[in-house]
């Protein structure tokens, strides 16, 4: 079973995808099309790749702009300048317009999960026409915080005067009582799995961040703030405080920065 490495230039005129086809052995029956979630990378999904080649099939997944190694290579991890959802089914359709020419035979189907099952019906709906099985996974619809602030004047005046900005205070809006559902959380991600070391494992990641805007955080305990500010600000940089991480009774500061900060009004 092999891997190959494939590389295209995203609709948003600025990044270049990272992308992997996965062989298996001998010739393939089907190609399975991966569309990962928000935060994360594609290779969250080895496991299951791994599956699908014994199984017989062919998988090409990428990383969106602003995850995984689409970001982290370009230096833009946290920050996809999208433009809007047809950014990415963009994106989604040239990799499957690759894989379909090296596989020009071949059933085709797709698999979403969580907001990559919201990528994979926007894409069913536009560029449906060759898919033989879509598969969603961790499917979420109706969302509390998005519908608030859909209707939110003051989200719609930030995003009119700039669509590309850090989501910054907006995140925690729209994840409004994500982890309501779940009993005694222990933090703010725990939505993520029923399993806490699933939820651990996401949070140690290199690869995944939440922080969709911010080119990098450092967090440090409260007593340390201060002194990682004023390092952070003697070495050039423009370093903020944005807010506090709650992990049990221990408080944490979040201290991050970006060349673009000082646009978000932070």
């Amino acid at each position: 079973m092999s891997i190959r490495e494939i590389s295209f230039p995203s609709n948003n005129g600025r990044d270049t995808v990272k992308a992997w086809a996965y062989s298996p052995l001998g010739t393939p029956r089907g190609i399975v099309q991966i569309v990962h979630g928000y935060g994360e990378h594609s290779r969250r999904y080895l496991h299951m790749i791994g599956k699908l080649q014994e199984a017989g099939f062919v998988v090409y997944a990428d990383d969106h702009i602003g995850h995984g190694k689409t970001g982290y290579d370009g230096g833009t991890l946290g920050d996809p300048h999208s433009g809007g959802y047809m950014t990415y089914l963009k994106d989604e359709k040239q990799l499957h317009d690759i894989a379909v020419a090296d596989y020009p035979d071949l059933p085709y189907f797709i698999f979403g999960h969580s907001w990559g099952s919201m990528l994979a019906r926007a894409y069913a709906a536009h560029y449906g026409e060759d898919i033989k099985g879509l598969m969603l996974c961790g499917l979420c619809s109706q969302w509390k915080g998005c519908e608030i602030e859909y209707a939110d004047p003051e989200f719609n005046a930030a995003y009119e005067a700039d669509p590309y900005q850090p989501a910054g205070a907006w995140f925690e809006k729209v994840f409004l009582d994500m982890t309501a559902r779940v009993e005694n959380p222990n933090g703010p991600a725990d939505w993520i799995a029923n399993d806490p070391r699933i939820v651990t494992d996401h949070a140690n990641d290199m690869f995944n961040t939440f922080n969709m805007g911010v080119g990098m955080s450092v967090v440090v305990s409260k007593d340390e703030a201060d002194k990682a500010l004023e390092i952070l600000r003697a070495n050039g940089e423009d370093a903020y405080m944005i807010g506090k991480i709650a992990n049990f009774q221990i408080q944490n500061l979040l201290v991050a920065y970006k060349e673009r900060f000082d646009r978000c009004g932070i």
